[in-house]
């Protein structure tokens, strides 16, 4: 799973709200599945997998819109079901 992260807008770095699943295939390439937007964009972000298969997401910076804020928000993501 990928969550948040650095992307350039026209040239500037910034936080992304970006989420994606990754699934690695035996004998391909891997497929990527896009998910929901965060809710708010991240960089600098702690990622934990929990017991449940969910990813809780905290801290990071939130530069999106040229001035740093700190999300004040966890996240808890839940990917969707492989099958």
């Amino acid at each position: 799973m990928v969550l948040g992260g650095r992307g350039n807008d026209f040239g500037t770095p910034r936080a992304m709200d970006r989420a994606e699943l990754i699934i690695p295939l035996k004998d391909a390439q891997p497929s990527v599945l896009g998910l929901p937007l965060m809710p708010q964009p991240r960089v600098w972000h702690t990622c934990t997998a929990l017991a449940d298969g969910s990813v809780l997401v905290v801290g990071g910076v939130d530069d999106s819109t040229g001035e740093p804020r700190a999300p004040i928000e966890a996240l808890v993501v839940m990917p969707p079901p492989r099958d």
